[in-house]
């Protein structure tokens, strides 16, 4: 049984993000073999395979064309087809609804091969920060008329990360027929579970997310600088990387903010350990991983209020407004309660025990056995 797979991003993109974790491409370790596109590599030897674990391989491809450029993107469908048939895959996999959902469905109406799509964002909230960018006008057009309207329209299974996502599905597909809410995999055991105590006078942050747009952590660097006894480590890199970097070089914070561009995912969970709080500043989100791992090590979550956060956090952590008064005040309820700061760790421990990933891989993998 074999799975042939789209990613949202090149196996590179994984790695910087610190996204890869066991199984992540085979849940339960389902299938006997799963290629993986590994895509974008200027000097790629086509089909050329690397084995990364669980049954699990990358094959270099050099670029999937959008539709725009015709004779490259068909040339591309023809390749991957007569792989998809000389190998006998029986499934297909994209991690998102835009171009690799795209070429997940023309490429299943041209072999019969189901294809399952995963919705990680809600694109049309996505595309309210990046619109203003003249770069992205054209393929956010194409992508909302075409590639999400019939991906998703015709995939035979749809997995959403989170319940928030649903209306965006239903938009485009018309329904929530053979959709199922699967929740990204935190494995709570991978993480430092145990309540401690809060030292007011060394509060120890954290921040894991991309420096851009969507993540926009420069919110958090106004309110380390009003609190003396805040310090902030930064797991994250993007295009505003060095944007934020002077940003805390001009506050003269360089030795109360730690900037960190990448961290494994097997080795997240020592920066969480030596963490109280998990700060969240994030302008959109479809699911939010940091915060549930931020649950699953005891920490108290504090992040603005937008629908998935809200999902996940449940009553397990403290939302609030986007601005500095309202984290403020946030902080400030943490250092002055102690009962309200343990009552949110025992709470977070369990929240991230019944959304444990073990959970909702047999979930992802049963939803594959349907598709079969």
């Amino acid at each position: 049984m074999k799975l042939f797979v789209i990613p949202n991003d090149p196996y590179k993109n994984y790695i910087i993000k610190g996204e890869v974790k066991p199984r992540y491409f085979n849940p339960d370790t389902f299938f006997t073999k799963v290629y993986v596109l590994n895509y974008n590599l200027n000097k790629a030897k086509l089909f050329d395979e690397l084995y990364i674990g669980d049954k699990t391989f990358l094959i270099d491809f050099k670029k999937l064309y959008p539709i725009y450029r015709p004779i490259l993107f068909i040339r591309n469908i023809l390749i991957l087809r007569k792989f998809l048939i000389q190998n006998n895959i029986k499934v297909l996999r994209s991690y998102n609804s835009n171009l690799q959902g795209f070429y997940c469905f023309v490429l299943s109406r041209l072999t019969n091969i189901p294809y399952v799509i995963s919705n990680h964002i809600d694109n049309d909230e996505f595309r309210k920060i990046f619109s203003k960018k003249f770069k992205y006008k054209i393929y956010n057009f194409i992508s909302k008329n075409i590639y999400e309207k019939l991906s998703l329209k015709n995939a035979h299974k749809i997995i959403n990360v989170t319940k928030y996502l649903n209306k965006y599905s239903k938009k485009y597909r018309g329904n929530l027929d053979n959709t199922k809410v699967i929740y990204n995999k935190v494995y709570s055991n991978m993480f430092f579970n145990r309540r401690k105590e809060i030292n007011n006078k060394n509060i120890r942050c954290i921040f894991v997310g991309k420096i851009n747009d969507q993540k926009d952590p420069f919110l958090l660097i106004d309110v380390v600088h009003k609190l003396k006894n805040l310090k902030l480590v930064i797991i994250g890199n993007g295009e505003r990387f060095e944007e934020l970097n002077k940003k805390i070089l001009s506050n003269n914070l360089h030795k109360r903010v730690e900037l960190i561009k990448s961290v494994p995912n097997k080795d997240i969970h020592h920066y969480y350990k030596k963490s109280d709080i998990l700060l969240m500043s994030t302008n959109t989100e479809g699911f939010c991983i940091p915060i549930l791992e931020g649950l699953a090590s005891g920490l108290i979550v504090i992040s603005n209020n937008i629908p998935p956060i809200k999902e996940i956090i449940s009553d397990c952590g403290i939302l609030v407004d986007k601005n500095m008064n309202s984290y403020l005040n946030a902080l400030k309820k943490v250092m002055n309660d102690k009962k309200l700061v343990q009552k949110l760790q025992e709470k977070s421990l369990r929240r991230a025990r019944h959304l444990d990933g073990n959970i909702f891989e047999t979930v992802e993998s049963n939803l594959y056995k349907s598709v079969i």
